[in-house]
């Protein structure tokens, strides 16, 4: 195989090339062992998978539908399916993986349906690069079309045919998106007589006369029963002819039978079950050898024939057909793999999840001609008279080594042999020669390209547009002047990086395309060690810039989408400086390009799990109108983070961000200036307010602060919720005055929206507590829908129980839902705490002053 130029090619293809490859070729041209020798030899970070799970354990790789959380229904581009969530919830290793990939290799391609390959492509697209197919992850496509079909279902069939050419996976809309090279294996290893590999490759592209017909025919022997010692096996179109032969042939041993339990550890999904799980043998049954001898003698291999000699519980002894040998067979192991990354060497890397430990044996009077695909065997009968898919006749034929060790069971029809014409009509049309001048295209081009990727600041700017425009929608309102300076300055940076990228990016093609220079010339290496050096410096001076914005917000799901934006402009930031660090010093190559920004990925990634996840990375304030005091007001989130994690509860329960920079603004130092700000109740004081006027007395101590001076400066005011002036109330005309319950109602409308109580808090600006009281005043609590979307059963069993037995509760909300969780261990929102005590009107709310004047 060291002299074929096709597989040189396609090792070129993989390892020096982003061009994504569709490897074909006939049965026994050498592409498992291609595969064999990538896994071995890659320097690329790669993942091997395959359609099924015994295809996946055979490749040492994982099944797409696994990796890639798929759902086993038809994939419908652009349909948003049921539990898309769930499916798409991938864990942060599984995100590490596919963000530090490389090549995606996908064996037995031709069993791989269109629509899968376009699930994949979704997925990759998520984690990756939305523009590109895939991701921009290099694919290889292992697999002969010619053999096993995709498999499609009745129901199915309808749905994809009318989003489908075909099922096969070279229709994938995201597929015809990406400029692959197909390359077609034409030299055989498996067979050496030319006139059978003539008659294999007749039947493989449908091109049947009678000649041919006549010399497959020739093989038919009517009546042939050879004896076991001859090692033949049959080959049959359907599993349960299999088994039945199977199982009448073991019946007919007098022999004693034994059973051999596979041992199982660990995950390993019985769908991917190598072996039988109860594997019955007897002495004279003709078995096949399932797995490769891994020892240094090499004495059998996936796909040997022989006889069980001799047999007890301790094992099995089988002659292989036409030797004397005796092998002594013990247990072996197949291992389902999951990847993970290597955190020293930030390799991706195999991990066994889970282990399936049995004899490598099958009993083999029969096989399927499904599950014989990769195999070879010296002697086999074929029965493909009742073929029924494309592809399967030529399978069956192609596992003989020579046309002498093939008989035939019934004679072929020329129906029997099925071939799809969109098949043929697609490999006519990609089966091409493929010329060296274009292979040193496609390397240069490969380099170009990562360079250029270098200097695209586009996908940078696009997360952090994501950020800005969070801030600008959630944000604005508090920290007003802030935002905007913030998404301003941002701006003039987007515009000013991206045009100087992609000037310099012209000049990398200029440099590259000057006669006799090519990519690695030296003009080129050093603007690019210079424009590294250049954007390092942007990069930080933009890390700076977002390193001002807020972050503090009272609703979660801001909070998280916020964190989500950061974390991915983190990531490519990040991965920028690592490149720029490396080739402002080192001359730029593929190699360490690949090793640079898969690090990146990972590191940055692994600085997450160090992060406190109960928020976005809290970074310190800056000055603004709204927030004269950053200092204060980023030491008063701090406490109020401390608070909230203390008692598990949500921040914005304790008191509200809109409340806190209030306090940072007016530096309250009396219990009525704290009661003057908005959001701050007598209880609310009562409960905290101390620890917030020391808060504030102690910063103002530290900055030697004139307060009388401060206060006499800036109007109170302007912040206030009170009416200080002497000028009494007028009285609201009618036409300006709401009707009772018209703001119960307008919580209940944005409630019914699909809303959550927080976000209506925030829309509305006003506290959970009252949001909640206003849903319970108007919504309809006879409709059990609405009533299980308050509270479900298990939680209003417990809730009630703790009513039960507690007649007095603390008066204050927050006290009484700690309670509530002290007792029961569940914490109840305010709406269900509220929900469930309108059937207790005799409850007693007892104050912490009461308390205390019944103890003494």
């Amino acid at each position: 195989m060291e002299n074929n130029d096709k597989l040189r090619q396609a090792a070129t293809i993989v390892s020096e090339t982003g061009t994504s490859l569709f490897l074909t070729g006939k049965a026994g041209t050498g592409k498992t062992t291609f595969l064999r020798k990538l896994r071995e030899t890659s320097r690329k970070r790669l993942i091997v998978t395959a359609p099924t799970g015994i295809a996946a354990i055979n490749a040492g790789g994982v099944t797409l539908h696994s990796f890639f959380q798929l759902d086993f229904g038809p994939f419908v581009p652009g349909v948003k399916r049921e539990n898309n969530n769930r499916r798409l919830a991938f864990s942060k290793e599984k995100i590490k993986i596919i963000r530090g990939l490389d090549l995606l290799v996908i064996d037995e391609i031709s069993m791989v349906r269109a629509d899968t390959l376009d699930a994949v492509d979704e997925v990759l697209r998520r984690y990756r690069d939305r523009e590109l197919p895939f991701g921009g992850v290099q694919l290889l496509l292992i697999g002969d079309l010619q053999q096993l079909p995709p498999v499609v279902t009745t129901p199915e069939r309808p749905l994809l045919e009318a989003h489908y050419r075909s099922p096969y996976f070279f229709d994938s809309h995201a597929l015809n998106q990406l400029d692959y090279v197909t390359l077609e294996l034409t030299e055989v290893y498996r067979q050496s007589d030319s006139n059978f590999i003539d008659l294999l490759n007749a039947v493989r592209t449908n091109n049947i006369n009678s000649q041919v017909l006549a010399a497959l025919n020739s093989r038919y022997i009517p009546g042939f029963n050879p004896s076991d010692s001859q090692g033949y096996i049959r080959l049959t179109t359907h599993n349960n002819l299999a088994n039945k032969i199977n199982c009448q042939r073991m019946a007919m041993l007098q022999s004693t039978p034994y059973f051999f339990e596979a041992k199982i550890e660990g995950n390993f999904p019985e769908a991917s079950f190598p072996a039988d799980r109860s594997l019955e043998l007897k002495e004279g049954a003709q078995v096949m050898f399932i797995k490769n001898d891994s020892g240094g003698d090499r004495r059998y291999f996936n796909g040997m024939l022989g006889i069980i000699t001799s047999i007890d519980e301790d094992g099995v002894t089988v002659t292989p057909t036409g030797s004397t040998d005796q092998i002594t067979v013990e247990p072996m192991e197949w291992e389902n793999l999951k990847y993970v990354v290597n955190e020293k060497t930030k390799e991706i890397t195999e991990h066994r999840e889970g282990v399936f430990r049995q004899l490598p044996l099958r009993p083999a009077w029969a096989i399927t001609i499904h599950k014989s695909q990769g195999l070879t065997f010296d002697r086999a009968i074929i029965d493909a008279s009742l073929a029924f898919a494309h592809g399967q006749t030529y399978v069956a034929l192609s596992r003989c080594r020579t046309l002498e060790g093939m008989v035939l069971e019934r004679t072929l029809p020329a129906t029997s042999v099925i071939t799809d014409p969109v098949v043929a009509d697609y490999l006519k049309t990609h089966t091409q020669e493929l010329p060296e001048s274009k292979m040193g295209e496609m390397i240069s081009s490969y380099r170009l390209n990562l360079i250029e990727g270098m200097f695209n600041f586009r996908p940078l700017f696009n997360a952090v547009e994501g950020i800005v425009r969070i801030l600008k929608e959630n944000f604005t309102r508090v920290y007003g002047l802030q935002v905007t300076q913030l998404a301003d300055k941002v701006e003039q940076m987007r515009l000013n990086m991206i045009a100087v990228g992609d000037k310099f990016n012209i000049q990398v093609r200029q440099l590259s395309s000057m006669p006799d220079e090519g990519i690695s010339n030296k003009r080129l290496i050093d603007r690019v060690k210079d424009a590294c050096k250049y954007f390092k410096g942007r990069i930080i001076e933009l890390q700076e810039t977002l390193s001002a914005m807020p972050t503090e917000h009272d609703n979660k799901k801001v909070r998280q989408k916020l964190e989500e934006r950061v974390e991915l402009y983190k990531e490519i930031s990040q991965i920028k400086i690592a490149l720029f660090d490396t080739f402002a010093i080192d001359d730029f190559n593929i190699e360490e390009y690949l090793d640079v920004k898969a690090r990146g990925t990972f590191n940055t990634l692994e600085s997450r799990k160090k992060k406190n996840k109960k928020s976005v990375s809290h970074v310190s304030s800056d000055y603004s109108e709204s927030n004269p005091h950053p200092e204060l007001f980023d030491e008063l989130c701090r406490w109020r983070r401390e608070k909230a994690q203390k008692s598990e509860v949500p921040a914005f329960t304790v008191i509200s961000t809109q409340a806190l920079l209030g306090v940072a603004s007016a530096l309250p130092f009396s219990y009525n200036e704290l009661l003057d700000i908005p959001g701050i109740g007598e209880t609310t004081a009562k409960r905290i307010g101390d620890e917030i006027l020391d808060l504030v007395r102690n910063y103002v101590n530290d900055i030697h602060l004139d307060i009388a001076v401060y206060k006499k400066e800036h109007n109170p005011h302007s912040i206030s919720k009170r009416r200080t002036d002497k000028e009494p109330n007028k009285q609201k005309t009618k036409t300006n005055q709401r009707k009772k319950g018209d703001s119960a109602r307008e919580s209940l409308a944005l409630w019914n929206e699909g809303k959550s109580i927080e976000e209506i808090a925030d829309i509305r600006q006003l506290a959970v507590t009252t949001i909640s009281g206003h849903i319970i005043q108007v919504a309809d609590l006879s409709d059990p829908d609405t009533k299980r979307r308050i509270i479900d059963i298990d939680t209003e069993k417990k809730l009630r129980h703790y009513y039960d037995t507690h007649p007095e509760v603390p008066y204050n909300g927050q006290e009484r839902q700690e309670d509530i969780k002290n007792c029961t261990g569940v914490l109840p929102t305010f709406m269900q705490i509220k929900l469930i005590e309108l059937d207790y009107p005799n409850l007693i709310r007892v104050k912490p002053e009461d308390t205390t004047e019944a103890k003494s």
